[in-house]
């Protein structure tokens, strides 16, 4: 196994200049969450190779946050998918109306929000955000 620094990120389009299918005409559909090499040149980190990670199946994800095996979480519009380090769809927690933000709680457990509703979801139990352990904060 390779292990690599990686950042993830989506691409927001300028509303100002569309063409007329209604996106910029230089940019990527939106709903793209694209994967980067994280390499220090002369000391300062810069993103390199650049490549296709994953598309939601519904609206613009919002939010990007890993647990501690690598898979990737992201609010979207039909709730939150769950994609594996690799990028590929390993599950989804539908929730009515999308989620516009979540965060990992203690082990096998995350909290979701939209915009009328706030759910507490029970998932397997190893499950646990990677920034959660990375700050040293104890969860069990």
């Amino acid at each position: 196994m390779v292990h690599t620094k990686l950042a993830l990120c989506h691409h927001r389009a300028s509303h100002s200049w569309k063409n007329v299918s209604g996106r910029h005409p230089l940019t990527p559909d939106p709903l793209t969450r694209y994967a980067f090499e994280i390499v220090h040149n002369h000391f300062s980190p810069s993103l390199t190779s650049k490549r296709l990670f994953a598309t939601p199946s519904t609206s613009a994800p919002d939010g990007i946050k890993c647990d501690t095996r690598g898979n990737v979480y992201s609010g979207c519009g039909d709730g939150v998918n769950v994609w594996s380090p690799g990028g590929v769809l390993i599950g989804k927690i539908v929730i009515p109306g999308g989620v516009a933000n979540f965060c990992f709680t203690r082990k096998g457990e995350l909290v979701l929000l939209n915009e009328t509703r706030v759910w507490v979801v029970d998932v397997d139990g190893w499950v646990q955000g990677a920034l959660l352990r990375g700050m040293g904060i104890n969860v069990d």
